[in-house]
């Protein structure tokens, strides 16, 4: 699943402030409320796990 951290500065009031979101979205103004502000910035937090094989371990046994 993608994961963006957004920065976003309002036009109206100058006020600047992040937003994490699942996608890049307009955003309204936590300041002034002006609505439909774009980000001027999205960050890709978007983190790939890939798992790694196991380690094949060898164990000796001595012959009795």
């Amino acid at each position: 699943m993608t994961w963006f951290r957004n920065h976003y500065v309002c036009v109206v009031c100058e006020g600047h402030w992040l937003a994490e979101a699942a996608e890049v979205l307009d955003a309204d103004c936590p300041h002034c409320r002006a609505y439909d502000v774009a980000p001027y910035r999205s960050d890709d937090l978007t983190r790939v796990k890939v798992r790694a094989p196991a380690a094949k371990v060898r164990v000796k046994v001595k012959a009795a």
